[in-house]
């Protein structure tokens, strides 16, 4: 059996959601994985910030599979925080994940609130660099006229990943564009 501080032996709820931030404190992303498996198995219900400490762990430690599985699971109990948000899309912006990046906006595009507009605004930046970074520049230039519409704030970083992809793609005209863009920030 695992140890005390990630191991539970009740089907208390509670319990659960201390035993998942005891494993983020450890650092032991398997750990909160296995508990969660435990919580499934006992058809407990833990609210959607019960499950942030597992997300975030394993998006710290490169499991980004497991922290959009744990993200999905923790919207369908309620919402997330914008920390937590932003921990996941940087793990899939470090590991090049445009595609998962690009899904796991449009489903959590619906939930963002009033409050959120920071986070939501580093996550839609953190989008349109992995797209650029990940060979997905026309999503990423698509994202950036959605967020410039959409009056989303965006920063001097993504106009600089888009600008450098455009180059690399041998599109000059358009990466000039997005460097004129950036400098009037």
């Amino acid at each position: 059996m695992g140890s005390a501080r990630c191991s539970a032996f009740t089907n208390d709820s509670a319990h659960y959601a201390k035993q998942l931030e005891a494993c983020e404190a450890a650092g032991d992303w398997l750990k909160a994985v296995e508990l969660l498996a435990e919580v499934r198995a006992l058809k407990l219900e833990l609210p959607g910030e019960a499950f942030e400490p597992a997300v975030r762990l394993c998006s710290q430690s490169g499991q980004w599979q497991k922290a959009v599985s744990i993200l999905e699971q923790a919207q369908a109990q309620g919402s997330i925080s914008g920390p937590t948000a932003i921990a996941v899309f940087t793990t899939l912006l470090r590991e090049r994940q445009p595609k998962a990046a690009l899904q796991l906006l449009k489903d959590m595009d619906q939930r963002w609130t009033e409050g959120d507009s920071e986070a939501r605004s580093r996550c839609y930046n953190m989008v349109a660099r992995t797209c650029a970074r990940g060979g997905m520049l026309d999503e990423g230039l698509k994202l950036l006229n959605y967020m410039q519409k959409s009056e989303v704030a965006i920063n001097r970083d993504t106009y600089e990943s888009l600008a450098l992809a455009c180059l690399r793609a041998g599109r000059g005209d358009r990466a000039e564009e997005l460097f004129e863009e950036r400098d009037y920030l």
